[in-house]
């Protein structure tokens, strides 16, 4: 008999799976909803950027379909504030949109990718990470989150098996990348933040494993 789906009484939770580009993030968010439901809980999946109007325009720019920015900026720098900005409004409207309702009636959220990667992936400096932090003051703290960790060789590697890459999808960039998320993480976690760090080297059953006894202990499965 399939159990009858739990919603929290004290609302859901938020949890949220990050890792450069190849880390598995998708595929790990996914199977995490999955094995919340068998267990009887109500349970959305969703990711970032999401699928409204400006996730749109920014996933049609991180895979190079429409370069509307450098029409415009010659900046880099400019440029790249300009996408921070618009990763932020999109995040917001998607609090607003979908994760707050869903968390409101209890469902437990799972979000592919949240304002960590926007640290991570916009990030020039200390200092600018500061700023990043200040403009996504609004936004909510998951209850968990999972930083899938694994060396920029082996995303690669994994990424061309698939015949699959973006804008951020490079050696040089993905090294760039992986030490931001990890500035990101040490900042945020010495802010309270809840931050499990996995070994992405692992199988995926294995990385499953961790991820589902971690969220265990957070939303109190039987």
């Amino acid at each position: 008999m399939t159990p009858r789906k739990r919603t929290s009484p004290a609302g859901g939770k938020f949890i949220v799976v990050e890792g450069i580009d190849g880390a598995g993030t998708t595929t790990q968010s996914a199977l995490l909803r999955d094995a919340l439901e068998r267990a009887g809980a109500e349970c959305s999946l969703t990711r970032e950027p999401t699928g409204g109007p400006i996730g749109k325009l920014i996933r049609n720019f991180l895979e190079k379909k429409i370069d509307p920015l450098r029409d415009v900026y010659c900046d880099e720098k400019a440029e790249r504030d300009v996408l921070s900005l618009l990763f932020t409004a999109d995040r917001l409207d998607h609090l607003q949109r979908e994760i707050e309702p869903a968390l409101a009636i209890g469902r437990h959220v799972v979000s592919d990718r949240y304002y960590h990667s926007t640290f991570a992936y916009q990030m020039k400096s200390s200092a600018h990470l500061k700023w990043l932090v200040e403009m996504n003051s609004a936004a909510r703290t998951p209850d968990l989150t999972f930083f899938i960790d694994l060396p920029p060789a082996a995303a690669l590697e994994r990424m061309e098996s698939r015949g699959r890459k973006d804008l951020f999808e490079t050696s040089e960039q993905l090294r760039r990348i992986r030490a931001a998320y990890k500035l990101a993480i040490r900042e945020l976690s010495e802010r309270g933040h809840r931050i499990v760090v996995i070994n992405g080297r692992r199988s995926i059953d294995e990385i499953h494993s961790e991820m589902i006894a971690e969220t265990s202990r957070v939303i109190g499965l039987d």
